[in-house]
Formats: structure tokens, C-alpha cells, sequence
């Protein structure tokens, strides 16, 4: 996600623009290419342009699709509406993790991890996905942002085939 793609959604958030008609914009484009390279062509002219926006997309889109033909950026919907979800979540004070499990936690367990990114992360609010990974064969993995905490026994076992190998 680049910088150009968060500051449209900044200025999309100070704007209080409808973001659930952008957000179906990005999946209406996704979902139909032809549409996407049709608003993308520097051949096809802006009024032509600015007549199918106008009869496909939600009135609360309309400008902002507009405004992203006119700058050639109408392929960074994707990254906007992304880097909007991310900056909704900062404003909500919450943080995303996801946590990969060969056997699935209790719901004692899963409220202590919640405590502990809550506590490490200074957040109020922590979004938990769950996923089931035999894989891992048992323990766990917790992915928050970039940062992978990998507790699990593949891991345990992946760690100790590089140290005999480095060793």
C-alpha cells in the first residue's frame, strides 16, 4: 500500500464520504474487469467515462470515481479502500491479529491473547481472526501487522533444523 493510496483515504475519512459506496465500488470493479479497463483506458473519452459511472455506481461513489479517472488512478481503489479500513481500525482504537491453531484454543485462552496484544499494543479493541492449521501440529502462530510470534511446534522444529545446520 504506497502513500498516495493513504492520503486519498484520509482525505476520503475527513470528507466523511460514504465509504460503504466506495467499498462497493472497489467490488463492483474487481468483480467485472471489463468495467475496470474500460474507466482505466486513455482512449475512451471522460464523458464517456463519466456517463457509465454515473449509471453504475452508487451516487455517494460517483465523485470519487470520478475524481480517480481524472488522475489516472482508478487501479488504486484496491489500496484505498484498504489503507481506509486501516486507518478506521486506528481511529477505533483497534488492532487486526490472526491466530493460526492446530488444536483450537479455549475461549479462556483466546480472551488472554486478546489481553496480552491489547496490553503490548496499546489498543482498546483487538479483531482476532481464528484459523485452523493442522500444519503446525499443535501450539500456535500469531501474525499482528508485520510481526509473526510463531509458538508452535512445526515452528519449534523449523528452528532447530536451521541451528544443526548453521551449528
Amino acid at each position: 500500500m504506497n502513500d498516495v493510496a493513504k492520503r486519498y483515504a484520509k482525505a476520503l475519512m475527513e470528507a466523511s464520504v460514504d465509504f460503504a459506496a466506495i467499498k462497493q465500488a472497489n467490488t463492483l470493479l474487481c468483480d467485472v474487469p471489463e468495467l475496470f479497463r474500460t474507466l482505466k483506458s486513455p482512449v475512451i473519452k471522460k464523458r464517456e467515462k463519466y456517463a457509465v459511472i454515473e449509471r453504475i455506481f452508487d451516487k455517494g461513489a460517483v465523485p470519487f470515481i470520478k475524481l480517480l479517472c481524472d488522475n489516472c488512478r482508478i487501479e488504486m481503489l484496491d489500496d484505498i479502500c484498504k489503507a481506509y479500513g486501516v486507518l478506521l481500525l486506528e481511529k477505533e482504537n483497534t488492532i487486526c491479529a490472526e491466530l493460526l491453531y492446530a488444536f483450537l484454543p479455549t475461549d479462556e485462552e483466546i480472551e488472554k491473547i486478546k489481553s496480552t496484544i491489547s496490553k503490548k499494543y496499546q489498543k482498546k479493541y483487538v479483531s482476532l481472526k481464528l484459523h485452523e492449521d493442522k500444519s503446525i501440529i499443535g501450539g500456535l502462530v500469531l501474525k499482528v501487522g508485520n510481526v509473526v510470534y510463531d509458538r508452535s511446534i512445526k515452528g519449534s522444529i523449523d528452528a532447530l533444523k536451521r541451528s544443526i545446520k548453521v551449528g
